[in-house]
């Protein structure tokens, strides 16, 4: 799940390990799981203070700026994370020609605003936008 800044920071790990990848496709939809408890479980995820979140800068990894023809988002909400990784991923992508974002049902009052800051961090160069 994009839930926390930990999974912005292992996406950049992937592109920097990954120089040839020219699709990126992420289904970001919570999946509906019970959780088990144990004796042992305190109930509180973990901490981003030891993550560290790669800025603009150092995001231009050499897929983003040469390969990356496609990325796909299904079930953006908009969430703090989510919007840290698109707009990492969407600005560093130079030669971006499919942009596709599918938004989630429960954010259609805020759709407007949503694909209005999806569009002023996509380049001007992209073909194909889907929002």
């Amino acid at each position: 799940r994009v839930e926390s800044r930990a999974f912005v920071a292992i996406v950049h790990d992937i592109l920097e390990h990954a120089p040839n990848l020219e699709v990126l496709s992420f289904y970001m939809a919570e999946k509906k799981q019970r959780r088990m408890t144990t004796a042992s479980d305190d109930g509180q995820r973990g901490s981003d203070a030891t993550v560290v979140v790669p800025d603009e800068a150092s995001s231009s990894t050499t897929c983003l700026q040469l390969r990356m023809k496609e990325i796909n988002m299904v079930h953006y909400e908009g969430n703090e994370t989510q919007r840290l990784l698109a707009r990492l991923l969407f600005r560093n992508a130079t030669v971006l020609e499919r942009l596709c974002v599918v938004f989630s049902r429960e954010r259609f009052g805020v759709q407007t605003g949503l694909k209005k800051e999806i569009e002023s961090w996509a380049r001007a160069g992209t073909r194909k936008t889907f929002l």
